[in-house]
């Protein structure tokens, strides 16, 4: 098995994530298949919304200003995922959040 560049960089730190994490990050020949829900996905600002769809369009960058956050955890057989992108102005002006059951399959 070939060592997954996560490994590479964060080494034994690795082994804190939650067992049903790891895999996804350790490398190997497998591909993850999965479903879930979305509860929160895009801006809570609707004159962004516009906006970044140009964006996305013509493939302009999140300006180097904003904040991720991501939130990521394992419980009651599910990953449960939280990303907030911030900046000081507009506070969270974009989200995305929700639930995902997945399982690896190898190549």
């Amino acid at each position: 098995m070939t060592e997954s560049v996560y490994r590479r960089v964060l080494g034994v730190e690795l082994d804190k994530l939650a067992p049903e994490l790891r895999p996804y990050f350790d490398g190997g020949q497998r591909i993850g298949v999965g479903s879930g829900v979305f509860e929160v996905a895009g801006s809570p600002l609707r004159v962004l919304k516009p906006v970044l769809a140009f964006m996305a369009w013509q493939r302009i960058r999140i300006p180097a200003l904003a904040t991720v956050t991501v939130d990521e955890s394992w419980s009651d057989g599910a990953q449960h995922v939280d990303v907030r992108l911030r900046t000081p102005l507009l506070g969270d002006w974009f989200r995305y959040a929700g639930h995902f059951t997945f399982s690896y399959e190898s190549r």
